[in-house]
C-alpha cells in the first residue's frame, strides 16, 4: 500500500479511458500546464513507483467548472469516487462514492460489495447513504451530511498523491506540473482532493 511520502510517477494526457485503463492523448508536462491554464479539460495518471497499474487519476476541466478523481487499489479496481464543481475560487464536493470490498478477489463493483455514497448540495444539505451487503442489500442507511468546500488548488502548486484503496478520500491539492520535459515525472506525496472528467465509461 502507498503512503504519505512515497514517490510516484506522473502522466499527463487529454482524457482516460476508464475500461482499458489507459491515457487518451499523452501529453507533456508544458502541454498539460497550458491546457490547465485554457480551462481545457486533461488527465494526470498517478503510480507508485515501480508499480503496474494507476494509484489515483484526476480528470480537470476548469471550463466545465468540473473537477474529481478515481482512486484505485492494487489489484486494479477503483474504489472512490469524487466529484468537485468549481463555485468562484472554491471546489464543492458534490458527490462521493466509495467501494470496501472485503477481499482481494471481488470483482470491480460487485453488486455485494459494500458500499458508501455521499451526495452534497449547494445549499449546504447532505446525505450519506450505507449500503453494507451492496446493492443486493437492502435499503441505505441515509445520515445527514454537511457541505464540503476547499479552496481551487492555485495554478502554481498541485500535487498527485497515491491512496490506493480506502485511502482515497485524502487524496491531496496537487502541483501542476512544473519543470520536467518529458511527460512522467516524479514527486512526493502530501495529503486533500481535486480532478475528473473526458474520460470513457467502464
Amino acid at each position: 500500500m502507498s503512503g504519505a511520502g512515497t514517490v510516484v510517477e506522473i502522466a499527463y494526457g487529454e482524457g482516460w479511458d476508464l475500461a482499458a485503463r489507459a491515457l487518451l492523448g499523452p501529453l507533456t508536462v508544458e502541454a498539460a500546464r497550458a491546457r490547465d491554464a485554457a480551462g481545457l479539460p486533461y488527465a494526470a495518471v498517478c503510480r507508485t513507483a515501480g508499480g503496474g497499474g494507476p494509484a489515483e487519476v484526476r480528470l480537470v476541466a476548469w471550463r466545465e467548472h468540473y473537477a474529481g478523481v478515481w482512486v484505485y487499489d492494487d489489484q486494479g479496481r477503483r474504489t472512490r469516487h469524487i466529484e468537485m464543481r468549481l463555485d468562484g475560487d472554491r471546489l464543492f464536493r458534490r458527490r462521493a462514492d466509495s467501494w470496501l470490498y472485503p477481499g482481494p478477489d471481488m470483482p470491480e463493483f460487485d453488486q455485494a460489495c459494500p458500499r458508501a455514497t455521499v451526495r452534497l448540495l449547494p445549499d449546504g444539505r447532505g446525505s450519506r447513504d450505507w449500503r453494507p451487503a451492496g446493492e443486493q442489500g437492502p435499503m441505505p442507511t441515509t445520515t445527514a451530511e454537511p457541505r464540503r468546500t476547499s479552496t481551487r488548488p492555485a495554478a502554481t502548486r498541485r500535487t498527485c498523491t497515491p491512496s490506493p484503496g480506502a485511502a482515497c478520500g485524502r487524496s491531496s491539492p496537487w502541483r501542476r506540473p512544473s519543470t520536467p520535459s518529458r511527460s512522467w515525472r516524479s514527486c512526493s506525496t502530501s495529503t486533500g482532493a481535486s480532478g475528473a472528467l473526458t474520460s470513457t465509461r467502464g
